[in-house]
């Protein structure tokens, strides 16, 4: 023990009790990080609080349902600012797709602007997803009348009657059609119906005129008076007489219409010089009011998202492309569609002196490829490229699904290969075939000097071979299986006669010819014997080349045998093999041999004697000599005694004399 601790009776105590003679370190840690730790916690606890309590509800308030879209879309249609109302319309409709009231909202937009395709469209819309909604039959009913289809309007107006009976506007439309074709009793009965809804907003002295008529005509009994289409107002509004008094043109340029109210004055004010000619409003915000899809919010949303505007709309002039028109008509061009274009795109004209042509630039139908106001894709095109080209090209839909695809047509770069307006090769190609193709498969191009190349490939024939877009068969081949193409062009019968080399199944025919260009005959990859070597070891392995090489026979090529001495390439039989042998060893076919003064002794061979140890014919190579190679000297399958030993076994020794 210590000598101080030995001193201080106290400390021993607490010492032997296992305990320090000060407060525990953690404690004056703590201590000292205190002021910090206690406002860190606090901070952390109202963190999980606000996380788990507030914020799910605060996240939950800002996700707007749809109708506070629709609410939103209808303070943005009372302030005629059309593009925000439809943008809030339609995603009301993203949240409840089958909402009437969102398809009825937009086309009152479109009705407003004059649109009267799209408004019909989107109450039809209406109608189909809620049909109890009577006004979308209603308007549906008003803008057929205008566009001069009776038959259409008082269909919509006898859906609209049918399902709101008390639908006085609709009853009231339905006497106008019945009291213009002259079926009194009808209109009578209808006008009835309307004048019934006293809280109805209509012109009810013109309404009485028409009961009292109505019911007059019918007592009278008068045969009924049926005008081919109402009757139009005696005289333009005013301010068209007086303009047209010095404008004589502009009946002919605006085809002013007659259910315009507004005449001349709608878009033009008579005391404005500031903005010729004398419009109410700049021309650009003057065509925007009706296509407010092209409004200054809608570009700046879709530049937001990438989009590509033409030049002209971002400058606001729409009148560089489009004639003045009246509410409710269709614009048209200010120049033939032929030329339209040309005037900006004037480097386009001389690709009309190309020999192929696409069909949609021989005939000026820019617009069925290009969007001319604004796209999301490279060059203003109504789609993705692939896509586009699928719309004419339709077959190729059907082939984008075979498991091989060329990396440019899987990537729907179509203009990667082929141009989109002229070229000078045929299919619209931008190089000539065999120079298109090197561009990307630039190796290939060198195999052109080897002095033996496939036919196809040697004329630049590529699409001969392969499928430029897809196919079933690695390589882009157009067949089932390598094999099976091949012999579109190579007889069957050869190929798998005893003539050729024998094709198993998985055996694929380049294993053996290369299908471009080569340095043997027959587009072999190597020369013989190494090409066959590559497959067929004889049992030897890897020493295999080395044994066939160091023989005599390895001065020769596989083929001087198989397929040399016209027995074709494989040998069904015995005899076959010993006609092989004895084609260049004549001499070896008798039982002695004179090699210089010595005469030598010759085993014999081929008929009548049979191989012992290999039953059936004794040939050469059916147990004594390898064709292909030993470690022996004479290509001997075995050394010295154990050769004959074979054969030969003890105790059964045989004179072949």
């Amino acid at each position: 023990m210590p000598p101080d601790l030995e001193k201080n009776p106290e400390t021993t105590t607490q010492h032997s009790e296992g305990l320090s003679a000060g407060p525990p370190k953690y404690k004056v840690i703590f201590n000292k990080c205190k002021p910090i730790l206690v406002p860190a916690a606090v901070l952390g606890l109202l963190a999980v609080v606000v996380f788990f309590l507030v914020w799910p509800f605060g996240l939950t308030a800002r996700e707007k349902t749809a109708e506070q879209w629709l609410k939103e879309g209808l303070e943005a249609f009372k302030e005629q600012n059309f593009f925000l109302a439809v943008r809030a319309f339609e995603a009301a409709l993203r949240l409840e797709p089958y909402n009437g009231d969102a398809f009825y909202y937009i086309g009152q937009v479109y009705d407003s602007c004059g649109r009267r395709r799209e408004a019909v469209m989107w109450y039809t819309r209406a109608v189909q997803s809620e049909p109890a909604l009577a006004a979308a039959n209603f308007n549906r009913g008003l803008l057929y009348g205008l566009q001069r289809a009776p038959e259409m309007e008082l269909a919509a107006q006898k859906e609209a009657v049918e399902t709101a009976p008390a639908f006085a506007a609709a009853w009231f439309r339905l006497g106008e059609i019945y009291y213009l074709r002259g079926d009194w009793e009808q209109a009578l009965n209808a006008y009835r119906l309307a004048a019934r809804n006293s809280y109805a907003v209509l012109d009810r002295k013109l309404l009485e005129e028409r009961l009292a008529a109505a019911s007059s005509r019918l007592a009278l009994a008068t045969p009924p008076e049926i005008p081919e289409k109402p009757a139009p107002p005696d005289e333009p509004p005013a301010s068209d007489l007086l303009c047209t008094r010095c404008h004589t043109d502009a009946a002919g340029v605006h085809s002013l219409k007659n259910d315009n109210p507004n005449g001349c004055t709608r878009c033009h004010a008579p005391h404005n010089p500031l903005m010729p000619p004398r419009l109410r409003i700049p021309e650009k915000s003057q065509c925007q009011v009706c296509h407010f899809e092209y409004s200054p919010d809608a570009l700046k949303f879709a530049r937001k998202e990438g989009a590509l505007v033409h030049i002209p709309l971002i400058n606001g002039n729409c009148t560089d492309c489009h004639r003045e028109h009246a509410l409710g008509e269709k614009s048209g061009l200010r120049m033939s569609r032929e030329m339209l274009c040309f005037t900006c795109h004037p480097d386009y004209r001389g690709e009309l002196k190309r020999p192929v042509q696409h069909p949609p630039y021989t005939n000026r139908f820019c617009t069925d490829c290009h969007n001319p106001h604004l796209s999301k894709h490279t060059g203003l095109l109504w789609g993705p490229q692939g896509q586009m080209c699928y719309n004419c090209h339709f077959a190729f839909k059907d082939i984008s699904k075979l498991p091989v695809q060329h990396s440019p047509f899987a990537k729907g770069f179509c203009t990667s290969c082929h141009e989109p307006h002229a070229a000078n090769y045929r299919g619209l190609l931008r190089l000539e075939q065999l120079r298109l193709c090197y561009s990307c498969h630039f190796d290939r191009e060198a195999s052109l000097a080897r002095p033996v190349k496939h036919k196809p490939y040697a004329e630049g024939r590529c699409t001969d071979c392969h499928d430029p877009h897809a196919a079933q068969t690695k390589g882009l081949l157009p067949a089932p299986s390598q094999t099976e193409f091949c012999l579109k062009c190579h007889d069957r019968n050869y190929v798998f006669g005893p003539k050729h080399h024998p094709v198993p199944e998985g055996l694929l025919c380049t294993a053996c010819h290369h299908p471009h260009a080569g340095f043997e005959k027959a587009l072999l990859p190597k020369p013989s014997p190494d090409l066959c070597l590559d497959c067929h070891n004889f049992g030897f392995g890897k020493m295999t080349l080395l044994y066939y090489k160091r023989s005599k026979h390895g001065k020769l090529s596989c083929f001087d045998c198989h397929g040399g001495v016209g027995l074709g390439f494989r040998f069904e039989t015995r005899e076959a093999r010993l006609k092989v042998c004895l084609a260049c060893h004549p001499d070896y076919s008798g039982k002695t041999r004179r090699k210089g003064r010595i005469e030598c002794y010759l085993h014999p061979v081929g008929p009548p004697w049979t191989d012992t140890n290999s039953p059936g014919l004794l040939t050469c190579s059916s147990t004594c000599h390898n064709p292909h190679g030993t470690p022996y000297r004479h290509l001997l399958t075995a050394k010295g005694d154990g050769l004959c030993l074979k054969c030969h076994k003890k105790g059964s020794y045989r004179s072949y004399r």
